[in-house]
């Protein structure tokens, strides 16, 4: 038994290298669906903060739209192409901000719904 098991044994343990490494290294190296970058993510009121959406093109995007939420409330809706649609996009923005929290709430939305989000916080300092 010990003898049928030694043979089995290094051929299957090839075969998941070979197979089952690979696949997992590709699910982790995955892009995530929408992605963030805030710039400034610290600044002085009245600030103006840049803010870059990355959204890897795919045919089912059609909407994302990044809010501003804190002591003001923006929103800013961008059309996208499927997999026509650029890499990155540059929004407008957000002018003269005041002292506060601020949450920034990233949603994709694919042919029927909302498909992925992404939430990130920064702070403008009070003068």
């Amino acid at each position: 038994m010990l003898r049928a098991l030694s043979i089995i044994i290094p051929p299957l343990t090839i075969w998941l290298a070979q197979v089952v490494a690979p696949a997992q290294a590709a699910k982790q190296s995955k892009e995530p669906p929408i992605a963030v970058k805030l710039n400034p993510a610290l600044c002085l009121a009245p600030c103006t903060v840049m803010l870059t959406l990355t959204i890897p093109p795919a045919s089912d995007n059609r909407w994302a739209v990044a809010e501003l939420d804190g002591p003001e409330f923006r929103s800013t809706w961008i059309q996208l192409e499927g997999a026509a649609a650029p890499k990155t996009h540059q929004l407008p923005p957000f002018k003269s901000l005041p002292a506060g929290t601020y949450v920034v709430r990233a949603v994709l939305y694919n042919l029927c719904c909302e498909y992925s989000r992404q939430t990130k916080t920064f702070i403008v300092k009070g003068n």
